[in-house]
């Protein structure tokens, strides 16, 4: 985060009106990245817990734990984006604070929260590699099912 007097909630809400402009500018979804619905669910997930007008309930954490983990997986590339990797670095410590309130408040529901990121992961990894290959052949893991099909399968 550039200034230090800057919540994270500010820093979110000055990227988030970065990705609205650029999408008003090139006049439609960039392809890449949150939408502008999707920064404003962002946004509104978190503004009743910046700004301390609601108590932090399961459901406000939850919502706002939810809406980091999708805007985040929104980007293939946020490695190509200069607005991609700091906010991705935002929408983690979100993930992280509202992660840890949430096991506090609900422990037994831990365990759903890592569930929800790592499906989340493997969606957005997926993609990725259909937006760089399209919908070819992955030849390398062919030839690993077909060693281990060789080999004899599994081994003690």
């Amino acid at each position: 985060m550039a200034d230090p007097d800057e919540t994270l909630f500010q820093y979110l809400c000055r990227h988030g009106e970065l990705v609205k402009a650029r999408e008003d500018e090139a006049g439609s979804y960039t392809g890449d990245g949150p939408t502008a619905e999707q920064v404003d669910a962002l946004i509104a997930s978190l503004r009743p817990l910046s700004e301390g007008t609601e108590p932090e309930t399961p459901a406000l954490m939850w919502a706002a734990f939810k809406n980091s983990v999708d805007t985040e997986m929104t980007w293939l590339f946020p490695e190509r984006d200069p607005i991609g990797e700091p906010m991705t670095a935002a929408l983690r410590q979100i993930q992280d604070i509202y992660g840890k309130r949430l096991e506090q408040a609900l422990p037994e529901q831990g365990p759903e929260l890592h569930r929800y990121v790592d499906l989340a992961l493997v969606a957005n990894a997926a993609n990725r590699q259909v937006k760089l290959r399209g919908n070819a052949i992955n030849w390398r893991l062919v030839l690993a099912r077909f060693m281990y099909w060789l080999g004899g399968g599994k081994r003690s």
